[in-house]
């Protein structure tokens, strides 16, 4: 069977905030179990896919520039005409 998590557990296994993990959970960004009045509960498999999704993220490049040497060479030419030389 599967562990399931209370918020606090959950924010802790996250590093985030409660604040943060509430509004992941009313977007549907994680996925919870609602309890009877009584709170969440997360699978311990959304929060794979939650750390899974964010390593992916943090590996991938986030502009042009990044992924194009030559865009960021000329990004740094752009700086370096504009110093005064």
């Amino acid at each position: 069977m599967e562990r399931l998590y209370t918020v606090n557990e959950a924010a802790g296994e996250l590093r985030i905030s409660l604040r943060c993990l509430y509004g992941w959970l009313s977007e549907g960004r994680v996925r919870g179990l609602r309890l009877n009045g009584s709170g969440w509960r997360i699978p311990e498999s959304a929060l794979s896919e939650v750390l899974t999704t964010s390593a992916a993220r943090a590996v991938a490049p986030t502009t042009s520039a990044d992924r194009t040497p030559e865009l960021a060479a000329t990004r740094m030419g752009d700086r370096r005409e504009g110093e005064g030389g």
